[in-house]
C-alpha cells in the first residue's frame, strides 16, 4: 500500500507540473531520484555502468515530465518500463564496444594471467586452447589457427605493450621484431581516432562544467523567466552532451580488418571470417552450448 500510495503521488505531482509549469525542480529530483534508485535493483550490473546508464538516460527522464500520459498506469512503472528497454539496448551496445577486449582479458591466454586456483587455471587454459585449436604443446593445431589467433592480437594492437609482443611472437612462432614492427604501424595508424576521440573527451569535460554551472544557478535564481530561458539553455547543453558521449562512443581504437589484413599479407575478407569464427567460438564457449575438439 506505501508504495502504491508514492507512486499515486508521484504521478500526481507530475501531472500537477503538466498543468501548472511550477515546481519543477522539486518533480525532477523525485523522478530522478525514482529513476536512480530502480536502476539500482539491477545486480548484474557493477556500479560504474549504473552511472553511466543513468547519465545516457537522463535526457529522456527530462523528457519524460512533459510527455508522460496518465492511462491508468503510475508514473514510475511508465519510467520503470522505458529504462528496462532502453537499459537492454544500452547493455547490448556495450556488449558490441567490449567484446573484444574480453577476448584479450579471457583466462589462459597469456602466461601473466594467473587466475585463484590451480584448478580454475587448468580448465581456463582447457577452454583457451579448445577455442584458438591450440595443442597440448603450445603449438597450434594448424596454420589457419594461428593466423585466426594473430588476427585477434593485431585488433587489440592499441593496447599491447611489450610483454604482450613477446608472448605473442611466442605462442606464433615469430621474430618478436616482426610483431613489434606491425604492432607500431598499426598503433600509428590509429594516431587519427585517438585525436579524434582526446578531443571529443575534452568538448564533453567542458560541457560537463557548464552544465553543472546551469543547475547551480538555477538552484539560486528567482525570476521565472531567467529560470525559463536556463532551462532551455539546460536542455540544448545536455542535447548537446548526450551527443558527444554517442560520438566518443563510436570511436574505435582498434585497426579495421583491412589493416589487419595488409600486416599480415591475407585479403579483408578472410580477416572478417577469421575474426567472426573466433568470436562465435568464444561466445559459444561461455555458455556452455558447444564443446570444442
Amino acid at each position: 500500500m506505501c508504495s502504491t500510495g508514492k507512486q499515486e503521488d508521484l504521478t500526481q505531482k507530475v501531472l500537477e507540473f503538466q498543468s501548472t509549469g511550477e515546481g519543477h525542480d522539486k518533480v525532477y529530483e523525485e523522478c530522478a531520484l525514482a529513476a536512480f534508485v530502480f536502476i539500482r535493483q539491477y545486480r548484474r550490473i557493477d556500479e560504474d555502468m549504473k552511472s553511466e546508464f543513468f547519465l545516457h538516460f537522463h535526457p529522456t527522464l527530462v523528457r519524460t515530465i512533459s510527455q508522460f500520459r496518465h492511462t491508468g498506469i503510475s508514473y514510475q512503472d511508465y519510467l520503470k518500463y522505458l529504462i528496462r528497454r532502453r537499459l537492454k539496448t544500452f547493455m547490448g551496445i556495450q556488449k558490441r564496444k567490449s567484446f573484444l577486449a574480453g577476448l584479450a582479458m579471457f583466462p589462459g591466454l597469456a602466461e601473466h594471467e594467473q587466475p585463484d586456483s590451480s584448478q580454475t587455471r587448468a580448465k581456463a587454459d582447457n577452454l583457451a586452447c579448445r577455442i584458438l585449436a591450440v595443442n597440448g604443446n603450445g603449438s597450434f593445431r594448424d596454420r589457419a589457427a594461428r593466423n585466426r589467433f594473430l588476427c585477434y592480437a593485431f585488433k587489440r594492437a592499441y593496447h599491447h605493450e611489450e610483454e604482450d609482443v613477446g608472448f605473442i611472437a611466442r605462442i606464433t612462432g615469430t621474430d618478436p621484431a616482426w610483431v613489434r614492427e606491425k604492432v607500431l604501424d598499426l598503433k600509428i595508424g590509429l594516431s587519427g581516432q585517438e585525436e579524434r576521440l582526446s578531443s571529443l573527451t575534452c568538448r564533453r569535460n567542458r560541457l560537463f562544467v557548464e552544465v553543472r554551472g546551469i543547475e547551480q544557478a538555477l538552484t539560486q535564481e528567482n525570476d521565472r523567466e531567467t529560470r525559463s530561458k536556463l532551462h532551455m539553455r539546460l536542455s540544448r547543453k545536455n542535447r548537446a552532451l548526450s551527443n558527444l558521449m554517442t560520438a566518443i562512443a563510436h570511436v574505435q581504437l582498434s585497426p579495421s580488418h583491412l589493416a589487419i589484413g595488409k600486416a599480415l599479407g591475407i585479403p579483408k575478407g578472410t580477416v572478417d571470417v577469421m575474426l567472426f569464427r573466433l568470436r562465435k567460438r568464444l561466445a559459444l564457449a561461455k555458455v556452455g552450448e558447444k564443446q570444442y575438439a
